[in-house]
C-alpha cells in the first residue's frame, strides 16, 4: 500500500506542477477578466479532481486486489 500512496503522491505533485505552469502562463499572457475567470475555474476543477483521486484511492480495497494476483 505504501508503494501505491507513493505513486499517487508523485502523480499529484506532477499534476499540480503542470497545473501551476498553466495558471502562470494564463496570468502572464492573457488579458482581461476572462483570463481570471478561467484560472479560477481551472483551479477549482483541479482541486476537486485531486480530492476525488485521493478519496477514490483510499476506498480501493488493495489487500483484496493483491490477493487476486498473489
Amino acid at each position: 500500500m505504501l508503494v501505491g500512496w507513493t505513486i499517487l503522491i508523485l502523480f499529484l505533485v506532477g499534476y499540480f506542477s503542470f497545473a501551476g505552469a498553466m495558471v502562470w502562463h494564463m496570468k502572464t499572457y492573457a488579458y482581461g477578466r476572462a483570463a481570471k475567470w478561467t484560472v479560477a475555474l481551472f483551479l477549482t476543477l483541479a482541486a476537486v479532481l485531486a480530492l476525488a483521486a485521493l478519496l477514490l484511492f483510499a476506498l480501493v480495497k488493495w489487500k483484496e486486489i493483491l490477493n487476486i494476483y498473489a
